[in-house]
């Protein structure tokens, strides 16, 4: 016996003595009721129905497929070779088990198909039009891999694009690369002045440096804090934070401002060491002399 009642929508109601049930329902909520052993192929219901799909299994049997707009599993008996892949639209939990017995070997809450074909020029899994609007995800998000180890975790290269006002600054960072890459094309700067490395190298001087942890991590690091360094440095309104742009160029104009102090103090050695040998030379020569008048003193005295 097959019954259909209406509920906002339709419900299927398939009794142990019938092997069919009707698809042909086309509604806001669709529910499907098993009661006793039969199969359900739920990639036959789902396609052909409304926004709401529910399945569930009373009984024992097994169900195919599953797959459809804001799709719900109730499951309490017995079910065998279940769905491997099961995806669902709506926020809620997609399997609801109740002493139940079976596997499901993947469970998704959104399950989106390759959408690029032979004649489509732009294909979107998921396309957000609303720039003011957010997403939220609070477990780990892969992107290239199915098992992410982090918040994020992306297999391949990453690139961030400032993409409005001014220069397009970008933010790189590819498979073999040590660190980071960042815009530092000439063409992008305006307002390019030279620093006094010597003064540079004086402010770092004046830096203190210190070994350290976050608060609540055991890790420790060796640097600068941010206050200290924006004293010596004020290069933006953000006291609180580090710029590895500056850093690095802070770090290059103090090794040149050491470069030159060391070339100067070679150039001053030099010149001391110069004048020393010249006199060294003027004390030869005078010694010489001195010990040529005594020659002919005591040769003078022996003749006498």
């Amino acid at each position: 016996m097959v019954a259909a009642i209406m509920v906002r929508g339709q419900w299927l109601e398939i009794s142990p003595s019938t092997n069919t049930y009707d698809t042909s329902f086309n509604g806001q909520e669709n529910i499907v009721y098993q009661y006793g052993s039969r199969n359900i192929d739920a990639t036959e219901l789902f396609p052909l129905h409304g926004t709401h799909s529910r399945v569930a299994l009373t009984g024992t049997g097994t169900i195919k497929g599953a797959a459809g707009y804001d799709t719900f599993l109730t499951l309490e008996a017995t079910f065998t070779n279940f769905v491997s892949n099961f995806a669902q639209f709506d926020g809620r939990s997609p399997v609801r088990a109740a002493g139940s017995s079976g596997t499901i070997g993947t469970a998704y809450g959104i399950y989106l198909d390759e959408q690029k074909q032979s004649f489509v020029s732009d294909a979107y899994g998921v396309y957000q039009f609303g720039a003011n609007d957010k997403n939220y995800f609070n477990g780990k998000v892969g992107i290239g891999t199915t098992s992410p180890t982090n918040k994020l975790h992306v297999v391949g290269g990453v690139t961030f694009t400032s993409g409005s006002g001014g220069a397009n600054q970008t933010v790189v960072w590819n498979p073999g690369d040590a660190s980071w890459s960042f815009t530092s094309d000439r063409n992008t700067k305006d307002r390019v002045t030279p620093v006094d490395p010597q003064a540079v190298l004086e402010k770092v001087a004046r830096i203190p440096i210190n070994e350290w942890s976050y608060i609540g991590y055991q890790q420790r690091h060796v640097g600068p804090m941010a206050q200290d360094f924006h004293a010596e440095f004020p290069l933006n309104e953000n006291n609180l934070a580090l710029n590895d742009a500056d850093l690095h160029g802070v770090a290059l104009a103090a090794i040149q401002g050491l470069n030159e102090k060391v070339e100067g103090k070679n150039l001053e050695s030099g010149a001391r060491l110069r004048k020393l040998e010249s006199e060294n030379a003027e004390l030869k020569k005078t010694v010489n002399e001195l010990k040529k008048l005594v020659e002919a003193v005591s040769t003078n005295r022996g003749a006498n």
